[in-house]
């Protein structure tokens, strides 16, 4: 019964440091400004816009509402979009895909919007807290051909300044962890894989193996 306790406490110690590393790290995201600089460039951005055709037909002011949904943005310091596999050893093209609707979105909608989008079941995996596969319905564009990728300059033209207080508070503590090795232990204490590691705040994942929830502990 001692050891069960000792090994309780050392828990509680390391789920503790664990989250003044993340409150450090949050509050100094909260702490600082912004400051105007010259404007430069720093890499590419990528999103889909409508192919040249499309732009011209009668309903592409609906088809823009429905790329507005399902777009999203990339970032890549090369203009070909392209990055090294480990496993291939080789650069491969960075995939990146128009977005699915869940039946929450796609119920908010108009008609005539609804009627670009096909139901789907789709298998939606998770990689954590634990790799789980699940079937589970969705709504995809039914002419993704419609949408054409679009690279633009990343131009940067504002810089945060963090507080020094809070940047050397995160320093602090990024400091002790690293000099005495305690992330494998934070890792074994919050309920992490091996491959893994949650840097959300208060996750309802963090539990220990007892099946505890570290952040209600006193």
């Amino acid at each position: 019964m001692r050891h069960r306790h000792h090994k309780t406490d050392r828990e509680k110690k390391f789920r503790k440091v664990w989250q003044e590393y993340r409150d450090a790290m949050d509050l100094r995201k909260d702490h600082g400004h912004w400051v105007k600089v010259e404007p430069y460039q720093r890499g590419w951005t990528r999103t889909f816009d409508l192919r040249a055709d499309i732009k011209n037909r009668d309903d592409a002011g609906h088809i823009r509402q429905v790329l507005k949904l399902i777009n999203n943005q990339i970032y890549c310091r090369n203009r070909d979009f392209m990055h090294y596999d480990w496993r291939v050893k080789k650069d491969v093209p960075i995939e990146q895909k128009l977005r699915n609707l869940t039946p929450e979105q796609y119920e908010t909608l108009t008609e005539k919007v609804k009627s670009y989008f096909v139901k789907r079941e789709v298998i939606d995996i998770c990689r954590w807290p634990y790799y789980t596969r699940r079937l589970v319905t969705r709504y995809e564009v039914k002419n993704d051909f419609w949408f054409v990728f679009l690279i633009e300059p990343y131009v940067v033209e504002y810089h945060w300044v963090p507080n020094p207080e809070w940047e050397s508070r995160y320093a602090e503590i990024s400091n002790r962890i690293e000099r005495n090795n305690w992330w494998p232990k934070i890792g074994k204490a919050c309920g992490w894989d091996n491959n893994h590691q949650d840097y959300g705040k208060r996750s309802v994942w963090m539990k220990n193996k007892y099946g505890e929830v570290w952040e209600e502990e006193e």
